[in-house]
């Protein structure tokens, strides 16, 4: 009897999970996309659900395993270790405003683009022919160019646009200089010796201190970030905040409050203190809290401006909650920000937790390659930008224990992109 096919498996899989999602979609009432420019957009309410996820992945999954072995090894390596030019033709389309020239609708010449766009005719239509090979811009007749579905998002959203633009611009010039900045600082103990301060002269918060440009693309890329999977659904629901009753959560390093605001309509019983090291940031939560209809936030919800390198000045909270702040920092630094904590768990009432939001890099074997793939991105970019990093649970139990060997680690309540992780100051 011949062995089952692996390619025939692989190809059976993906027939199986992609008819589930088709079914879904159609349950839902939902259009399939597709590639054109008005391709229907899936309801984000279906596309960050839990099932659809979990196919979506499966089908990521089997589809990169088959094209890997029907391609080869070789084929595989040539093609993705020159990405990098394809990502240039990116920065250029990006900077000089390729996506938004070309007309939403109809398509345009692409000497009419390069005179609109400052650029000369070849290399504009070199950039949007290697693009349109990612069905990124359509040469629909000879030199005439058009919309696709990718094209499009990049040309009408500007949180897209944004996260683009930092990628392509500082991301990619700091990337290049990793292993020059390694080989200049060997052991990488501190923030100040990330590729991206040895690109640029400068650490990354001073770097979008000094050009506000940047930084406003920068906040508009992690907005948009923010909304494209579960985070703010499994922040409420893995998480029992209803233990805290009428309890007060300090939001630290909370920016403008939208979490705790969120949160805050979700438990109408708990009442929330943002701290931020920056009066910018604390400013941009005021209007967030005059837009809602819930008048009940103005006195749940308050801001107080604290640097989380110094000792904590609230002594009476039901919890202290620090949200994607860990991973911008190396451990020595993490182990700092913690023990400025004690203090006040120590003045707190007894079983006052210390709750990190953070990702947390999952096991071996527990997450399909192609979401452990997406997190390990997230690992190399902290490295990349501020010589940080993502951790997994065993790493996290480390450096609280490194801080004060007091802390334990109760509970990892849930993994990924919303990691929360539980911790407590043994008396």
């Amino acid at each position: 009897m011949a062995p089952q096919s692996i390619l025939l498996k692989l190809a059976e899989d993906i027939h199986s999970k992609t008819f589930q999602i088709v079914k879904t979609l159609r349950q839902r009432e939902q259009a399939e996309p597709n590639f054109e420019s008005d391709s229907p957009i899936v309801d984000p309410r279906i596309e960050t659900s839990h099932d659809y996820e979990e196919l979506k992945n499966a089908v990521n999954e089997a589809a990169n395993d088959l094209l890997l072995l029907i391609n080869g090894p070789k084929t595989f390596l040539r093609t993705f270790l020159t990405t990098h030019y394809e990502l240039a033709a990116y920065q250029a389309a990006i900077e000089f405003k390729f996506f938004e020239k070309v007309p939403r609708q109809g398509s345009i010449h692409v000497a009419k683009l390069a005179e609109s766009v400052g650029m000369d005719e070849d290399r504009t239509g070199r950039f949007l022919r290697l693009l349109a090979t990612q069905r990124v811009f359509k040469e629909v007749k000879e030199d005439y160019f058009a919309h696709t579905a990718a094209s499009m998002a990049l040309a009408i959203d500007p949180e897209v646009n944004s996260a683009a633009g930092m990628q392509m611009d500082e991301m990619f010039k700091a990337a290049s200089e990793t292993s020059n900045a390694i080989r200049a600082n060997p052991s990488g103990a501190h923030s100040n010796d990330s590729p991206f301060k040895f690109r640029f002269g400068l650490h990354t918060f001073q770097f979008y201190a000094k050009n506000p440009q940047k930084a406003a693309r920068f906040a508009q890329a992690m907005a948009g970030v923010s909304q494209m999977d579960r985070q703010f659904s499994e922040l409420r629901d893995g998480y029992p905040w209803e233990r805290f009753g009428n309890g007060k959560i300090v939001d630290v390093g909370g920016g403008s409050g939208h979490v705790s605001i969120y949160l805050a309509q979700q438990f109408p019983s708990l009442s929330f203190v943002v701290q931020d090291e920056s009066p910018d940031m604390i400013a941009q939560g005021q209007p967030l809290l005059a837009k809602s209809s819930d008048l009940t936030l103005r006195t749940r919800v308050s801001y107080m401006r604290h640097n989380f390198f110094h000792p904590q000045p609230v002594h009476d909270a039901s919890a202290f909650f620090i949200r994607q702040c860990v991973h911008n920092w190396p451990d020595q630094e993490c182990i700092t920000i913690l023990r400025q904590f004690i203090p006040a768990l120590e003045a707190a009432p007894p079983g006052t937790p210390l709750i990190i939001n953070d990702t947390v890099l999952p096991k071996l074997n527990t997450r399909t390659r192609y979401e452990e793939r997406l997190l390990r991105q997230l690992d190399i970019a902290m490295l990349v930008v501020i010589n940080a990093k993502q951790r997994t649970e065993k790493e996290f139990r480390k450096l609280v224990k490194e801080a004060d060997s007091r802390f334990e680690v109760k509970k990892v309540h849930s993994e990924g992109s919303m990691g929360l992780v539980e911790i407590y100051l043994q008396r």
